[in-house]
């Protein structure tokens, strides 16, 4: 409730990974992990989240996304 997220796309260990972002209570959307996807041939077999502090900037991403 009041929650929104966002996301922006980079990579990591040449995989397609997400930084995920979130808005609580009419905030700014505020980094919150990153989350690396393992694909197949059939879709997505697995996602990992990194709950890390300041893990934005070693993918490239800002701390806080823009509206």
């Amino acid at each position: 409730r009041g929650t929104s997220f966002r996301f922006a796309s980079t990579r990591a260990n040449g995989q397609p990974a997400l930084g995920l972002y979130r808005r609580r209570n009419g905030d700014v959307h505020r980094f919150g992990q990153v989350q690396v996807l393992t694909l197949t041939e059939t879709g997505i077999a697995q996602i990992d989240g990194f709950h890390v502090s300041g893990l934005y900037a070693q993918f490239g991403l800002p701390a806080v996304l823009a509206d």
